[in-house]
This record gives structure tokens, sequence and C-alpha cells, in this order.
């Protein structure tokens, strides 16, 4: 499970200028692992995205190296739905990466509400993100890695609402000759190369072998991106316990519920697929995720692609900006501040981040 999150007061780089083009605007997001802002890009005029690790990791060599083998997978899987990075360096001995920062918000930030709650969503809106994400998780444990941790936050999407695998901050390398360079030596690897003894992850989405503690590969992100689809056809995640105990013993104990029952309009093969993929047993899954994807999607119908969504970088709410607003000013819907719709309906910009980021001196750290 996730550690509590070091004191914001420790990670603070608002205001700072990496690599003399970087002006960090604003903190974002934090996790267990790292720290995320938004930055302004000088040379490229745009948004992009900074994540360092806690300061109070640093003394730390196993968060170090973490974080060191969060930037390694994602510089070496080449994919263009697993989200890139673009720079890296380090203030004052500080590490940090750049990536690119995308608009479209969150799977999670997508889902259908209802009353203030998640309800369940079609099930050919499927077609606008699985085949990429499996894809992507594909290529990802070809090259040596197994996510552990895909999720709806960790599922974004760019201003033309393409899908992106984000987040390799708890990535396991499962081919020990591509860690050692030992030939010959492959194949999964326990949870003791990467951790302390305690599993890592986000209970609803853990796969029951990641829980107990035994070997793990690529089948362990299948079973959670089965947990993701259940999740967004259901409205809710197959095992969720009063507390994180209760969830992860669900997963390793209890049976699935069965969606053909909570949704009996969807077709035989979605929810047979969906319940191989969240076998108790690895062998009893599909041989990859492309596999459970194409199995899931076979009797889906398609389905226009949505109009552009994109996420107010002041406020956080979730806006369609129309066709005619491309290249113009408006305003957020919700906290009413001006905004500037790029011409090809990919981002907003706050006129305010680009004067801040314009004051910013001009020699970096």
């Amino acid at each position: 499970m996730t550690p509590a999150c070091p004191s914001p007061v420790a990670d603070e780089l608002t205001g700072e200028v990496l690599a003399s083009r970087y002006r960090v605007l604003k903190r974002i997001g934090a996790g267990g692992m790292g720290v995320v802002y938004r930055a302004w890009d000088h040379v490229a005029e745009g948004y992009v995205v900074v994540k360092s690790p806690h300061r109070a990791m640093l003394a730390d060599e196993l968060a170090v190296a973490r974080f060191e083998r969060e930037m390694e997978a994602m510089r070496r899987v080449r994919h263009s739905a697993v989200v890139p990075v673009i720079d890296f360096g380090s203030l004052r001995g500080f590490p940090y990466a750049v990536m690119p920062y995308l608009a479209g918000g969150s799977l999670a930030r997508r889902r259908p509400v209802r009353r203030g709650r998640p309800a369940a969503a079609s099930s050919a809106t499927l077609r606008h993100w699985l085949e990429m994400i499996a894809d992507a998780l594909d290529q990802v444990h070809a090259a040596g890695f197994v996510h552990r941790d895909v999720k709806p936050d960790n599922i974004l999407f760019d201003g033309r609402g393409e899908p992106h695998l984000a987040d390799f901050g708890i990535a396991t390398f499962v081919r020990r000759a591509e860690a050692t360079g030992n030939a010959g030596s492959t194949g999964p690897v326990g949870p003791g190369l990467t951790a302390t003894g305690h599993a890592i992850g986000t209970p609803e989405y853990m796969a029951p072998e990641l829980i107990a503690g035994r070997e793990v590969d690529g089948r362990a992100d299948q079973y959670a991106l089965a947990v993701v689809v259940h999740e967004w056809l259901a409205g809710e995640p197959p095992f969720r316990g009063a507390t994180a105990v209760e969830t992860l013993g669900a997963h390793i104990a209890a049976a699935p519920p069965r969606l053909a029952a909570l949704r009996p309009e969807l077709p035989t093969s979605l929810t047979a697929a969906l319940l191989r993929g969240l076998a108790k047993r690895p062998d009893d899954r599909f041989a990859s995720c492309r596999e459970f994807a194409d199995f899931v999607l076979l009797e889906v119908p398609a389905e226009p692609a949505p109009s552009p969504r994109l996420v107010c970088p002041l406020c956080g709410v979730m806006m369609a900006p129309a066709v005619t607003q491309a290249g113009a000013n408006g305003r957020c819907p919700t906290c009413r501040e001006v905004l500037y719709v790029t011409e090809d309906l990919r981002a907003v910009v706050a006129p305010a981040d680009r004067r801040v980021a314009a004051s910013a001196p001009g020699g970096g750290p």
C-alpha cells in the first residue's frame, strides 16, 4: 500500500526555473512516490508537467531508485500511448523529470456522474481507450516491466481524446537479465527486488499474486485493467471493503460480482472476458492485455469519437470547448477566469500563467 505523503512544504518547487526553460507554476498532485507540478516551457511555449520525488525521500536509497526506475521505464517503452519523458535533470541535487501536459484529464474524471456519484458508462465508450491502453501495457511488458498501478487516475487523455498510460512510480523490472546485464536469466521476479516486503499499489486494483507477495508478470497488470473495465461498466470496482485490508482480502478470496447480472444487456463475450481477466490465478487469464481487450470488445458496437474535453488549468473542471472557440479567449464556466483555447483545440492556457512564466529570470538554477 502506498505510504502517506510527506509534508508538502518539503516538496515545494513552485517558482523555480529548471534547465533555464521550465518555470514551475503550481503543484497539481502528489502520491506516495512523488510530487507533480504544472510548469511553463519557455521554448515550446506551452504547459509541461514536472515530477520529482518527495524531498524527504532523498535520503532513502530505495525511494530514489524507484524514481530512477520510473524514468528508465518511461524512456525505454516506445509507444504512442505511454507518456514519455521529454527531459530530466537535477536542481541542487534534487532529481526531476519533465513530461507532456495532457489537457484532457484522466479516465477517472471522464466517468459519468449521477447525483454526485460515479455511474455506469456505455460499453461503446470502451473503444475510446481500452485497445490503446492494452497495447501500451503489452509494450511495457515486452520492455521488461510490470506497471503495477493501472487505475483510472493513471490513464490520461490528451486534448484530442487519445489515451495515455502514466505514472510508472512503482513499476517493477521483470527481466533480471535486463536489470543486471546477465544474459539468460529472464522471467518474473518477486517484490523483494523493488520493495521491502510490503505490498505496494492501490488496493482496489491489486492482483491477488501481488498482494500475496508472489512472483508477478504482465498478467498482474491485466487483472488491474479488468478491474478498471468492471468499474467503468458497473460504476464501482468489483472489490471494495470497509478498509484496505478487507479490500485486499476480497481480491484473494472473494468471487467477483457478475456484471451480467448487473447489466444483462451487455454482450456475453464481454462479461465472460471480464471474468477471465479477473481470474485469481494468472494462468487462467489471457496471454496478453491486447487479447483481453479484443475479447472484451468482440461484440461492442463502434461509437463516434467524443467532442474535445479539456481541463481548466486553474480550477480543474472539465470543459467542452466549441469549435468556434479555437484560437480565441473565453472564460471557464466554473471559476470564470479568462482562458485561451489553442487553435487545434488540444489545450487551454491561462494568460495569467503565461504572464507569470514571462517574469522568470533568464538564467536557470
